[in-house]
Parts: C-alpha cells; sequence; structure tokens
C-alpha cells in the first residue's frame, strides 16, 4: 500500500517529468532523460519506486481516485463541502 506521501511525491514527479519529456511523443533523448531522472530524485523518489507506482496507477482505480484528491483543493472554510469528512 502507498502512503499518502508517497503519492504526493509521485505527483509532484510526474509535473516535473510530463515538462522535460518530449512534447510529440517521441522516445526522449540523454538531456531529456537526465532531467526526467532529476526531476524523480528531487520528489524523494527512486526511478524503480517511481516506475512501479507509474505501472500500478495505470491500473488501480483506487489509486487514481486517491491522485485525484490529492490535486483537489480544500473546500472554502464555513462552505457546505468543507463540513464533509468521509
Amino acid at each position: 500500500a502507498y502512503t499518502d506521501q508517497q503519492l504526493q511525491a509521485f505527483a509532484a514527479a510526474m509535473v516535473n517529468v510530463r515538462a522535460a519529456a518530449p512534447s510529440d511523443g517521441s522516445a526522449p533523448n540523454a538531456e531529456q532523460q537526465a532531467a526526467m531522472a532529476s526531476a524523480v530524485e528531487a520528489s524523494g523518489l527512486t526511478p524503480d519506486e517511481f516506475n512501479a507506482l507509474a505501472t500500478t496507477v495505470s491500473t488501480d482505480t483506487v489509486l487514481q481516485a486517491r491522485l485525484a484528491l490529492l490535486d483537489t483543493p480544500a473546500s472554502a472554510p464555513g462552505s457546505v463541502a468543507a463540513g464533509v469528512t468521509e
């Protein structure tokens, strides 16, 4: 099971990995690969941990939902949604 901290690190790394990856879908060159590896390591994950998580997230709908929730802003204080805890 992955912790919220690992998922947050993965999400942060993904943003930077996508920014470093070629936008046309081609294979990354050496410079892009280095930037992608640096983005992963800066998140606190090893490349193996990142790749394992990426593989799991691609097929695990619960992890996909957890990642989506991490990216959702908190409800405004005093709003109806702010009182929902479950």
